[in-house]
């Protein structure tokens, strides 16, 4: 498994990317990779005069992508791969005591601190 934050410029940019795939009618695609649109971001970006967080939209459109099949190529995501400061948003795994932040490093084939993913 490998996990990627992709990011366009919009969401019209993301469906177009998804059409160049062929994502609808590709059933084998849909078996190798997990998709989690995550959508445009946003940063404090100061107080009103009523005390009040405000907020400005981050630059692009982010999607997670996971690669479920090894042999993926995955070229075709490398004009949009980021590498965000911390995760946009996590994968969870369910296992025997319930759900959990899946924090297998895909980098060093060791378990990450709590609740990191590794992103490339």
């Amino acid at each position: 498994m490998r996990d990627f934050t992709l990011r366009f410029s919009d969401k019209a940019d993301f469906r177009a990317f998804l059409r160049k795939l062929n994502w609808e009618e590709d059933e084998e695609l849909q078996n190798a990779i997990l998709v989690d649109e995550i959508g445009f971001t946003f940063s404090e970006s100061g107080v009103s005069a009523d005390g009040e967080p405000e907020y400005t939209r981050d630059e692009g459109y982010f999607v997670n992508i996971r690669l479920l099949d090894d042999g993926f190529d995955e070229s075709v995501f490398r004009e949009w791969v980021v590498t965000p400061e911390r995760p946009l948003r996590e994968w969870f795994l369910r296992g025997a005591d319930g759900y959990h932040a899946d924090t297998s490093c895909n980098l060093c084939s060791s378990r990450a601190g709590a609740g990191r993913v590794h992103y490339r």
